[in-house]
């Protein structure tokens, strides 16, 4: 389970590190790589870290639960949107479009396994 927290803690870093690029982009070129407002992905995305850090404190379930939402929410946001909405003036340019994309389906696989083991674990205690 650790290196799947790391694994997690990694993607919550580069999801951040894209947005922050992106914002710097916009302010710089005034274009941002993605048709997320950045700072809007940034807030989504550390609304979610901080509910992955904080699974020591809030009850499992509860954990869970959040996480489960967040990661349906990213999936349908950050994935599929970029899947089927694609217009390149949307995106600073195709390597953008792409990162955004990865980085997205990357973290709805790693969150949605850290869900699940920890399901699992719950249910053979």
């Amino acid at each position: 389970m650790e290196q799947i927290i790391s694994i997690a803690t990694i993607y919550f870093y580069i999801a951040i590190l894209y947005n922050v690029l992106s914002q710097i982009s916009l302010d710089l070129l005034k274009r941002k790589f993605a048709p997320t407002e950045p700072m809007n992905g940034l807030l989504t995305v550390s609304v979610v870290f901080i509910i992955f850090l904080l699974k020591d404190t809030l009850p499992l379930s509860a954990h869970l639960i959040l996480l489960s939402v967040f990661t349906l929410f990213i999936a349908r946001f950050g994935v599929v949107h970029h899947i089927f909405n694609f217009d390149s003036q949307a995106y600073l340019s195709r390597f953008t479009w792409a990162s955004a994309f990865l980085i997205n389906i990357f973290g709805v696989g790693i969150l949605l396994t850290y869900v699940v083991m920890n399901i699992i674990a719950l249910v053979t205690i």
